[in-house]
């Protein structure tokens, strides 16, 4: 790992030696030449409010650098909100594209809520399904999407249908 600072070094061992991964498992990459975030941004999408704040650049083990941002919803005039975390590829990424990929989960989880689990679980051991299932997150992803996803369907026309994206370029 030579060229990785001091807490990236010591933040490996850490997790090599506490939650008994290997030494490759445990690796932990610097921020990529080239990587890029968006600044935040908002937007206004029918009823909806969405946000998107970048979290910075994360790479860890054998997973690729990524572009984490955090993605949050709300409606005008109601008191619902919904937020999670979305990665990019670490040098193709924007404030933009993180809302397009929120919008376009819960919207998947509203219109074809056995679609989206059969692709998302797909792969998965059964104790790993069960898990999921388990998770309050997705309970929550769930109950996000009983009301973002009308909100969608009554822009759908407009936005997704017409231009295929929820944000105007």
């Amino acid at each position: 790992m030579s060229g990785s600072s001091f807490s990236t070094r010591a933040r490996a061992w850490f997790l090599r030696t506490f939650k008994g991964r290997s030494q490759a498992d445990a690796g932990w990459e610097d921020e990529p030449p080239g990587a890029v975030s968006s600044p935040p941004q908002s937007f206004t999408i029918g009823e909806l409010r969405v946000g998107a704040i970048p979290k910075g650049i994360k790479a860890a083990g054998a997973n690729p650098p990524s572009a984490i941002y955090e993605v949050r919803v709300s409606a005008e005039g109601d008191s619902h909100a919904w937020s999670s975390s979305y990665g990019l590829p670490a040098r193709d990424n924007s404030a933009a594209a993180a809302v397009e990929v929120a919008l376009d989960e819960l919207d998947q989880i509203w219109r074809d809520p056995e679609g989206w689990k059969a692709a998302a679980l797909g792969g998965m051991s059964e104790d790993e399904v069960e898990a999921m299932e388990d998770n309050p997150t997705v309970r929550l992803d769930f109950k996000a999407a009983e009301w973002i996803g009308p909100c969608l369907d009554a822009i759908r026309d407009a936005t997704k249908g017409a231009r295929g994206q929820w944000v105007s370029p």
